[in-house]
């Protein structure tokens, strides 16, 4: 490849970077306009938007991309009879697949899209506006990028700092006495723990990243079930680790349908309540404590305690006496079972009950929990509490069989010779985890551990030492509801960590 196919195939990664964001505000602007249509902010973004777009297409080489951006923009040029916002909704869709095919390299020069010279006609009807090309995937909207993220000035001037410092400290160590060795070790330690915290937050990206396209997706939603709702996001700029970006933007996901398939009424049930025929969904992220906290919020019916009690004590959950005494936070949780459903039938947005199953699994792997809140025939708030960034913690190493596993050094209070009388109930690690062996050797070790139901004690084969890592989370094809994660010893071997609240 020349050198200028490599300048334009770099500029046309910076164009789509730039173009997802364009079409997320695309998309919201059209939405806003869906709703009002008198909303003048809202059509001025979509012009810039679009304007924007089109420039920009047209400085890569994208003319048929360019080409499009302005059959939308003359669409909106006659005032007095414009397009419906459903109309340019599918005219945006086109453009979105356009921006798909430029950023998997397939290429742009493809037949223009002819069929948008409808979108000048305010007559033409949304089924007769096609794409003249079906690409194999449409963008996902606004989805993160994570491979790339722009750091700012002041923590790359500090991890420069840091770079030094370590760089004078290791210089000393080497040429001081044995007697100083220690304190120059516990300088290093200290640069070392501030280098990896700057890094952690150059790693920080407002989680507003993850939620751009939500208000089509609900909208979408909403219109495939009869209902009506519209999305109001709340602290976007709250920054998390990039690494949970796209995690976080699949448990929403599952959040907005279950809040729509069980929360948000019909419009005519929701005007027999009093209610506005439109329902709010309201999607807020905030810093709670060292963590963050992302809340998705409906107006409407509430969850029935006596339906969720009696779909329990069904599937054996617990007894109908039981769930008649049971706190809510604690009822609700059954929610979060596989297979639990209070929906009667199914549909192509719930019915399963595998959505918040699925949150919560996902929140776990994160390193997270879910708590579920609810006002009778008002509103549900499910709520997801996640760690900011990925930190440095301390883990036990054990050995079980020929194998080595991490736990949580915060979750053992201490280890003792198994042969010792100890009141209080025991998990064979062996056989837990499957491990072959011919059973416990005669040294064996008693970790006593606490978890939220009490204290436990895990029998392993021999404690082999301790870490302080990054617990990082795993594939999706290899997690397992017993693995938080995986830590990469000093070593450099890889070590999968339990989670013990669920062994």
């Amino acid at each position: 490849m020349s050198d200028g196919s490599d300048r334009l195939a770099r500029r046309r990664v910076t164009f789509v970077q730039d173009a997802r964001g364009r079409l997320a505000a695309l998309s919201d602007g059209l939405l806003a306009l869906e709703r009002n249509p008198a909303d003048r902010a809202a059509l001025d973004e979509v012009r810039r938007a679009l304007h924007t777009l089109k420039g920009n297409a047209g400085l890569v080489g994208l003319e048929t991309l360019a080409a499009t951006a302005h059959a939308l923009e003359d669409a909106l040029a006659d005032e007095s009879a414009p397009p419906s916002p459903a109309l340019l909704l599918r005219g945006l869709d086109v453009l979105s697949a356009m921006v798909a095919l430029v950023a998997e390299s397939v290429g742009q020069s493809g037949p223009p899209i002819a069929a948008l010279e409808a979108l000048k006609s305010p007559a033409v009807t949304p089924g007769r506006v096609e794409p003249a090309f079906s690409p194999a995937r449409p963008l996902e909207w606004g989805r993160p990028q994570p491979s790339q993220i722009a750091a700012s000035v002041h923590h790359l001037d500090s991890l420069l700092e840091l770079v030094e410092e370590l760089g004078v400290a290791q210089n000393e160590l080497a040429q001081s006495p044995r007697e100083m060795s220690e304190r120059h070790l516990a300088r290093q330690r200290r640069l070392l723990h501030e280098l990896h915290n700057t890094v952690l937050e150059t790693r920080l990206l407002p989680v507003g990243r993850a939620f751009e396209g939500f208000g089509r997706l609900v909208r979408d939603l909403a219109e495939g079930t009869g209902r009506r709702a519209a999305l109001a996001i709340e602290g976007a700029e709250t920054e998390i680790d990039r690494s949970a970006l796209e995690p976080v933007r699949e448990l929403v996901v599952h959040l907005l349908r279950n809040a729509l398939a069980h929360g948000i009424e019909p419009p005519e049930e929701r005007k027999a309540a009093g209610k506005p025929a439109t329902g709010t969904i309201r999607l807020a992220a905030h810093q709670a404590g060292d963590g963050v906290a992302i809340e998705v919020t409906d107006d409407g019916r509430g969850l029935d305690r006596q339906r969720v009690a009696a779909r329990a004590a069904a599937l054996g959950l617990c007894s109908a006496e039981e769930a008649a005494t049971m706190a809510d936070a604690d009822l609700w949780a059954f929610l979060a079972r596989p297979g639990f459903s209070t929906r009667d039938g199914v549909d192509r947005v719930a019915g399963r009950g595998i959505g918040l199953d699925a949150v919560r699994q996902g929140v776990e792997s994160l390193r997270g929990r879910m708590e579920i809140d609810s006002l009778p025939g008002q509103s549900t708030t499910v709520r997801l509490r996640l760690p900011a960034m990925m930190a440095l913690e301390d883990v036990v190493l054990v050995r079980v069989g020929e194998e080595t596993y991490a736990i949580p050094e915060t979750a053992v209070d201490g280890a003792r010779p198994a042969g010792e009388t100890v009141d209080l109930a025991t998990l064979d690690l062996r056989q837990r985890l499957h491990v072959p062996g011919d059973g416990l050797p005669v040294d064996h070790t008693l970790l006593l551990c606490h978890r939220s139901d009490g204290p436990l004690g895990l029998l392993a084969d021999g404690v082999t030492g301790r870490e302080t890592a990054v617990i990082k989370p795993l594939p999706r094809r290899t997690r397992r509801p017993y693995l938080l994660g995986a830590v990469v010893t000093g070593a450099g071997r890889v070590v999968l960590v339990l989670d013990i609240e669920h062994l």
